[in-house]
């Protein structure tokens, strides 16, 4: 039987004395007719700071007036993304670039290219090496943007750091913002998020909706967690809400504990994603809402067979040849949540690791690059515009893809049935 025994932190407790209202959204978002595939474009040549873009694109923000004319072609603002170190496996530094027009093709040749608005530097201001130090395959990998909140004279850009082989298992402090100067970023940081190691939660960043945060998170607007092969920590996407803006002005020293609130979390007790293999990542996640619909969505690559640890040649796995966990075939996928699952969980009618997908979407039927060994990365959303940004590894040769989606907001009385016996999601993996 499944452990009932939940560990919630106590802002939590204060959060189930709140009365929530009632969303302003409501229907879900359906894949197969509410997203259409806009195109791609190709990120720039730049090298500075020792960065490059080649093998780099593990996180993705989106900034509204972060390129001031720019909304001509109608994809206004600029995106934030990691690159990676030259001769070393690091990703640290972060770029800023433009957002041309995307154009659908298959000849990569063909796609117009961003331009940079800021060189590669490093936004955590040194923490990233000094948390970091030791530790093999580090990452930058969470980045979103929130316009100033109170307290705040500008808006600030948030940041997770992450280690890929954290040997000694220690519980590293993750997250801490910036001002969105590259060359000045006024770093601040780094912090632990309560109750929950960084393997858990050191991944994507992304906003949760205002109104929906102020109703049931008492005005928690950043969602992070990871989920990576092997299990230990995560079985399946995590979803945790954290505030570290409430600090402009009464910074916690480095190390403190973070309140968090978990929405979504799959552990060794609670195992019930649905197929879930450790090999299963998910690397990228949004909120996403369109008119009166709205979903959150989490990308990454699921193993449809079972899993084996070796190499890839001893495991079968034509995707990668490094030892470790391996499965093949695997599926790029999209999976999408129904909130109101998000909102029992919050109000305490739902435990975290009930929450089970509603629709899964096989990438390769929406995005013509994609193949069944791609890797989604960087995610980022533009609420106003309905534009969803995903960032394909090594799309374009070594270097990434930025491709574009366009949630439609048209309103419909439709919602998506269940067959009667099946899992709470439309496409079973076999």
């Amino acid at each position: 039987m499944l452990n009932t025994i939940r560990f919630i932190p106590f802002l939590l407790t204060i959060i189930l004395t709140l009365v929530a209202s009632e969303s302003s959204y409501g229907e879900r978002i359906n894949p197969e007719t509410d997203i259409t595939y806009l195109g791609a474009f190709r990120l720039p040549s730049e090298y500075s700071n020792n960065h490059k873009w080649e093998y780099g694109g593990y996180a993705l923000a989106f900034r509204p007036d972060g390129d001031p004319g720019g909304d001509k072609d109608g994809f206004p603002g600029s995106l934030y993304s990691a690159g990676k170190m030259k001769d070393s496996s690091q990703i640290k530094c972060v770029s800023e670039f433009s957002i041309p027009a995307p154009i659908k093709s298959n000849n990569v040749a063909e796609l117009p290219i961003a331009k940079t608005i800021q060189p590669f530097g490093d936004i955590t201001q040194g923490f990233f090496d000094q948390v970091l130090s030791g530790q093999q395959l580090n990452r930058l990998r969470g980045l979103v943007y929130l316009d100033a909140q109170p307290g705040q004279s500008r808006g600030k850009l948030y940041w997770s750091i992450w280690s890929a082989y954290n040997t000694a298992g220690v519980n590293l402090p993750s997250q801490g913002y910036s001002d969105s100067s590259i060359s000045n970023p006024n770093a601040q940081g780094v912090w632990r998020l309560q109750g929950y190691h960084s393997k858990s939660v050191s991944g994507y960043l992304f906003e949760i909706p205002k109104d929906w945060a102020d109703n049931y998170l008492g005005g928690m607007y950043i969602g992070t967690g990871v989920s990576r092969d092997g299990g230990a920590f995560s079985r399946g996407p995590t979803l945790f809400a954290i505030a570290p803006y409430r600090y402009t002005n009464t910074n916690p020293p480095p190390n403190s504990e973070l309140p968090t609130v978990p929405l979504i979390y799959y552990n060794s007790d609670h195992d019930n994603y649905p197929n879930y293999v450790p090999v299963d990542k998910w690397w990228g996640g949004a909120w996403l809402t369109a008119s009166s619909k709205e979903a959150v969505i989490f990308v990454g690559l699921k193993c449809l067979g079972s899993s084996c640890y070796g190499t890839g040649d001893d495991c079968g796995d034509s995707c990668s040849s490094y030892k470790g966990y391996h499965c093949f075939p695997r599926e790029p996928e999209m999976v999408f949540y129904d909130v109101t699952d998000l909102e029992q969980v919050a109000t305490g009618a739902k435990q975290p690791w009930e929450p089970q997908p509603y629709y899964i979407l096989d990438l390769r039927t929406l995005i013509p690059q994609y193949g069944t060994c791609t890797l989604t990365q960087g995610v980022a959303y533009d609420r106003e515009h309905n534009l969803l940004y995903l960032i394909q590894y090594q799309g374009d040769g070594a270097k990434p893809l930025v491709h574009v989606l366009k949630i439609n907001d048209t309103s419909s009385s439709t919602t998506m049935g269940q067959a009667p016996g099946t899992p709470p999601y439309l496409k079973i993996i076999e």
